[in-house]
């Protein structure tokens, strides 16, 4: 083995460039897509369920009242 030859590393068959250009789509800024893990990226693209990947309005219901924005008493004058 020749000491003086450069290590090279194998070129990586992970497709980065698609997966940053979809993530750009998609509207996923680059420090959070670098935060995911490839479990929550493959759920955010993921097509794979039988349900449609827009959120009904009785689902949405569901989460407002679970979730949903606390009310504030106005503190100004009318």
């Amino acid at each position: 083995m020749n000491s003086d030859a450069e290590p090279t590393c194998p070129q990586s068959q992970f497709p980065w460039p698609e997966m940053i250009k979809m993530a750009s789509r998609i509207g996923i800024a680059p420090p959070c897509f670098w935060q995911l893990s490839l479990k929550e990226w493959a759920a955010l693209v993921s097509n794979s369920s039988n349900q449609s990947s827009a959120m009904t309005r009785s689902d949405f219901e569901k989460l407002s009242a679970r979730f949903g924005d606390k009310k504030r008493e106005e503190t100004y004058d009318q």
